[in-house]
């Protein structure tokens, strides 16, 4: 474990490798959990599939639940090096996602579909209002969203704006630092 928390700190994307006979295991989620802390991108792997084959779709429900940063789950057998080419593409697509600029207008549009989807929360008749955002930041994306007051700001609403930017720009498995000013 310490030498797992000593890796993720050169980190930029951790692969959390799991063994698939036992499933993703609490010291497996743990270890994801502290990547995202660490903000490394992070994807999961099951090693062993040739041996047990549990279902995915399971695994991935557990990760998507237990882990904020939703990691990609993916299935490999090291011994037949079946998955392994998918999980090296993956690993490439996500450290180019780690490292990616995503364009101001673009970043408003998203901002303003979610502000009529869900609207801010509201406290002594004062409702939150969020003007733009803009990214000012990579490796991890940071970016900052200019808001009338940011006591209004509810740790929900900002896990929701989170999960639709991830969710818009293709994101799972990256660590997204939103500021709010």
């Amino acid at each position: 474990y310490l030498r797992s928390l000593q890796s993720l700190d050169r980190a930029q994307v951790a692969i959390v490798v799991a063994d698939a006979t036992l499933a993703l295991g609490e010291l497996d989620v743990s270890i994801a959990a502290e990547a995202a802390k660490r903000r490394c991108a992070t994807i999961v792997v099951l090693n062993k599939w040739d041996l047990a084959q549990p279902p995915l779709e399971e695994e991935r429900g557990i990760a998507t639940r237990k882990l904020r940063q939703r990691p990609a789950v993916l299935a490999v057998s090291a011994l037949t090096g079946r998955g392994v080419g998918e999980l090296l593409q993956a690993v490439a697509e996500l450290g180019r996602r780690y490292a990616a600029r995503i364009p101001t207008p673009e970043l408003n549009r998203v901002l303003a579909t979610i502000g009529a989807e869900r609207p801010g929360p509201q406290r002594s008749g004062r409702r939150l209002k969020a003007y733009y955002i803009t990214q000012f930041q990579t490796s991890p994306p940071r970016f900052a969203v200019g808001v009338n007051d940011r006591t209004l700001i509810t740790r929900d609403y900002g896990y929701f704006i989170e999960n639709r930017l991830r969710a818009a720009f293709d994101m799972q498995g990256v660590p997204l630092i939103i500021d709010f000013k």
